[in-house]
């Protein structure tokens, strides 16, 4: 008698990700896009690619200092990096603002709010990496504590389920969590299949 192999049911993370991109992403969806990135850990570590509608590939837009040998994209002048992907309809995305978005900037409030560049939008720039003009996203969080503790350590600024900020805003404590990860990469892949990681920042 043969017994069919059962399918592997593929590891989920217990995590939400990033609420400013939930949704905007969908999990990846072939071992390929896991490989680019290290051994997947569900137990701190979310994953997801940018999706709009049907399309899976950007046109990217950046603010910040990028390296010239290993692509990495840096904050700029003492301004935080921004990256952004636009769709073919010219939809724009902002997919990392480091200003707003992880532990530091969300959280911590370690950047002005208002601290960005002046004529932003004259000022980002197309990335293309050579001569690749449009390429899927590929993001990683890490969150290195679990909503329990992140609770625990911040129960007196709570109040009727909203986390109150050092400047007195207040995020509700589910859109606080998601916004706590302490480290976020992001990895592009051109329809050639050239890949490049381009952030890859601590944030705690």
């Amino acid at each position: 008698m043969f017994f069919k192999k059962k399918k592997k049911e593929p590891i989920k993370s217990r995590f939400n990700g990033p609420g400013h991109l939930q949704n905007h992403t969908s999990e990846f969806t072939t071992s390929e896009e896991h490989s680019l990135f290290r051994k997947f850990i569900p137990r701190i570590e979310w994953r997801g690619k940018l999706k709009y509608q049907n399309e899976e590939y950007f046109r990217i837009y950046y603010f910040g200092n990028p390296s010239t040998k290993e692509h990495f994209i840096f904050d700029k002048n003492g301004l935080p990096t921004l990256i952004i992907a636009e769709t073919d309809n010219g939809s724009r995305i902002v997919v990392y603002d480091k200003r707003i978005h992880g532990f530091e900037g969300g959280i911590l409030e370690t950047y002005d709010s208002e601290q960005s560049p002046d004529d932003l939008d004259n000022r980002i720039q197309e990335l293309q990496l050579f001569g690749q003009e449009k390429h899927k996203v590929l993001i990683q969080a890490y969150y290195n504590h679990d909503q329990e503790l992140f609770e625990e350590e911040y129960q007196e600024n709570i109040e009727a389920g909203q986390l109150i900020l050092e400047s007195s805003k207040r995020i509700d404590l589910e859109e606080a969590f998601d916004n706590s990860f302490d480290f976020f990469s992001i990895i592009l892949v051109a329809e050639n299949g050239a890949h490049f990681e381009i952030i890859a920042d601590e944030l705690a």
